[in-house]
């Protein structure tokens, strides 16, 4: 079960495994806004992708 935060204007961010690690999704009205991954160096984060066209993450089958 994914972790929600609400954000106002009935959007949110979840956490998900995405391809087996872990990311924040971004929804809006239901919606996947954005993808974001992590680099993970030293127990220290070094890197942030955001993924925000609108065909790749709706490719991808999340749901809020």
């Amino acid at each position: 079960m994914p972790a929600h935060r609400a954000v106002p204007g009935s959007r949110t961010a979840s956490g998900f495994l995405v391809n087996g690690s872990p990311r924040v999704v971004s929804f809006a009205d239901g919606r996947v806004l954005s993808v974001m991954s992590f680099t993970v160096h030293e127990g220290r984060i070094t890197g942030l992708d955001i993924l925000t066209d609108p065909t790749r993450p709706a490719a991808l089958g999340l749901t809020a």
